[in-house]
């Protein structure tokens, strides 16, 4: 970025709506950010079914939370098919408090962990 001053000058009188962006203009966010922790609010756990009870494990889970708080999209990164399948549906059914950016409710790329202990 260059910038090349002429002139500084006072500004006499300021009007707030000088400065706010145009109602059509994208902002350098977007729609959907990560890196971000989202509040829980309800989560449903698994129910394992007895071949996986006793076994100690956790399954990874990448996640999108909607504009709403709800999980629009689960993707298991870890952990058999089976186990793979119980913690997406389960992590499917969570709800986070809504994800303010610049005051606007964005998508949130984030990662759930589920497992037995």
């Amino acid at each position: 970025l260059k910038l090349h001053v002429e002139t500084i000058e006072s500004i006499s009188s300021a009007n707030d709506a000088d400065f706010l962006p145009p109602p059509d203009a994208q902002g350098p966010l977007g729609d959907r950010i990560s890196g971000v922790h989202p509040q829980l609010i309800h989560a449903i756990f698994p129910e394992w079914p007895q071949s996986l009870r006793g076994q100690h494990f956790s399954v990874t889970v990448a996640i999108v939370i909607g504009k709403d708080g709800h999980v629009l999209s689960t993707h298991a990164l870890s952990g058999t098919p089976e186990q793979s399948k119980l913690c997406e549906d389960a992590v499917r059914k969570w709800t986070f408090v809504p994800y303010l950016a610049a005051g606007k409710p964005v998508e949130v790329e984030s990662k759930a962990i589920c497992g037995y202990q």
